[in-house]
């Protein structure tokens, strides 16, 4: 690999470090800076029984990125955009951040404990769970259906799943999660037009 390319791959990497390190930063700092917020009125909250899916929520956040990291690796087409899904996938985190400080609110589930208890809990809007499983899901639908097909209904099984699964949980607002779902395509339909011939291997 040329010099130049392992650059632009070890850079892309640390940025979605990056990323995720400032998106868990501003999760606990929203946290801490506002502790006694009111839980927002959810109309599906209303309809919909409290059923905890959360460990399910937290298996499928594990799960998407493992099957997606699999895919990518299982050909060299898709090995050439690495620097390209790392740069998406941080981007849609520090997008994530922005409106967690701008727009905080109140967590609605429950109780103590969230699912396996992995991921820092806090940061409503949008749902990182859901986004990035629908963008990872947006990023495989992208190669020939012939090698991606059943790669790509999984992961919208699990973004579909994920988010139903959130609502019953409470956690996370339905607007939350269609929220993530929208900027998660806005997010892929520039980024495939502006960056991903940059940030190709």
């Amino acid at each position: 690999m040329k010099t130049q390319k392992k650059i632009k791959l070890i850079l892309s990497i640390l940025f979605l470090l990056l990323s995720l390190y400032i998106a868990t930063i501003m999760v606990s700092y929203t946290n801490n800076l506002y502790l006694n917020l009111a839980i927002s009125t959810d109309v599906l909250f209303n309809i919909l029984p409290f059923v905890n899916l959360s460990v399910f929520s937290d298996i499928f956040s594990l799960l998407g990125p493992l099957i997606f990291i699999i895919f990518v690796f299982s050909k060299k087409t898709t090995i050439k955009k690495i620097p390209y899904y790392a740069a998406i996938i941080g981007i849609f985190y520090l997008i994530r951040s922005f409106f967690i400080y701008i727009a905080p609110l109140a967590n609605p589930f429950p109780l103590e404990k969230w699912g396996l208890n992995l991921f820092p809990v806090g940061g409503m809007f949008p749902s990182g769970h859901t986004g990035v499983l629908f963008l990872m899901f947006l990023l495989i639908k992208e190669e020939p259906k012939s090698n991606s097909k059943y790669w790509t209904f999984t992961l919208l099984l699990l973004a579909l799943l994920e988010g139903i699964f959130m609502i019953f949980s409470r956690g996370h607002y339905t607007l939350d999660i269609f929220g993530a779902l929208f900027i998660a395509y806005a997010l892929h339909a520039f980024s495939k037009k502006h960056l991903q011939k940059k940030l190709l291997l």
